[in-house]
């Protein structure tokens, strides 16, 4: 049951914790809130804490250069990995998306999305966020496959907006909701595995404390 948790291995837990609060850094994230986050991800998603350490920081520090937020960074993930992709292939397609949003790939892409009125460019995707981003891509094309070829000709990209773009995009909103609205959810993890488990969370809470201070980030873990 602990393996369900995400908490197999403590150490990787501790690097998919970390590896988010450095990406974040500055922005005044919560080590709170990224655990409780991360907590639902692995929770609503087919995804574990190993998963997460060994493919986050492929994305994370592009997601947060522009401006996507830790929920909506997640909140994919556990809509791609829910719809069959697995946690790197998930982040593959991710990292390609968000890029493919920051700057149309070719001049076909560009006009694509200017026909639309979505404005693929890093100043439109910091202001819409990805969420905006794909709501206006979802009310766009309905998630028509071959509008999204064009205006995703990367591969990796399209593998990941025809997900979450069209029918997918109310699983990502759900998926969204959730990990928004994740706060307690490593207090109910707490709690749900006190006991046998209670040596293993203590040593993810120190591990997670140490470490923070150690990147000089202050922690509201406990």
């Amino acid at each position: 049951r602990a393996a369900e948790a995400g908490l197999s291995t403590t150490e990787e837990s501790v690097n998919a914790f970390v590896t988010v609060m450095n990406a974040y850094s500055g922005t005044g994230l919560t080590a709170a809130k990224v655990s409780d986050q991360l907590f639902e991800t692995v929770k609503k998603g087919r995804t574990t804490f190993p998963e997460l350490a060994h493919s986050l920081g492929r994305v994370a520090t592009t997601a947060a250069t522009f401006g996507v937020k830790t929920q909506e960074l997640l909140a994919a993930t556990s809509t791609l990995t829910k719809a069959g992709l697995s946690t790197d292939q998930a982040m593959t397609a991710l990292q390609a998306t968000i890029l493919g949003f920051a700057r149309a790939g070719t001049a076909d892409a560009r006009k694509a999305f200017e026909d639309l009125g979505i404005d693929a460019s890093a100043a439109g995707l910091q202001a819409n966020g990805l969420e905006g981003q794909l709501r206006k891509l979802t009310e766009a094309t309905g998630g028509n496959a071959d509008a999204l070829k064009v205006l995703f000709p990367n591969i990796r990209a399209l593998r990941g907006v025809a997900i979450l773009a069209g029918k997918g995009f109310r699983t990502f909103e759900r998926d969204l909701g959730f990990v928004e609205n994740s706060i307690g959810s490593t207090d109910e993890a707490l709690g749900k595995f006190e006991g046998t488990f209670s040596k293993t969370f203590d040593l993810f809470i120190s591990q997670a404390q140490a470490t923070l201070v150690q990147v000089g980030t202050r922690s509201c873990l406990t």
